[in-house]
């Protein structure tokens, strides 16, 4: 049987694989990595800007249709309790 998926081989194989080991990394092998690699950092850390990120999601279209069809039923209840006679 082909293991075609990390998901389908048992802990082990995916660890030789990948070659890396459930053992914390020895300095070693951490300067190693680094060198092969290069440090863990953010490529562009400048662009995170989050007032210029909170308006992103809600130029989806399914959230402008949510936010739409919202305003719609609101407005319809607001239109039916005006109609209704205040009770």
């Amino acid at each position: 049987m082909a293991q075609n998926s990390c998901y389908d081989n048992d802990i082990q194989n995916v660890l030789m694989k990948s070659d890396i080991s459930s053992k914390n990394l020895s300095q070693e092998d951490a300067e190693t990595k680094l060198v092969q690699y290069g440090p863990s950092e953010l490529v562009n850390a400048d662009a995170f800007n989050p007032p210029m990120m909170f308006p992103e999601p809600f130029r989806r279209p399914m959230a402008m249709l949510s936010m739409i069809s919202a305003v719609a039923a609101l407005g319809a209840r607001t239109k039916g309790l005006r109609n209704s006679g205040g009770d």
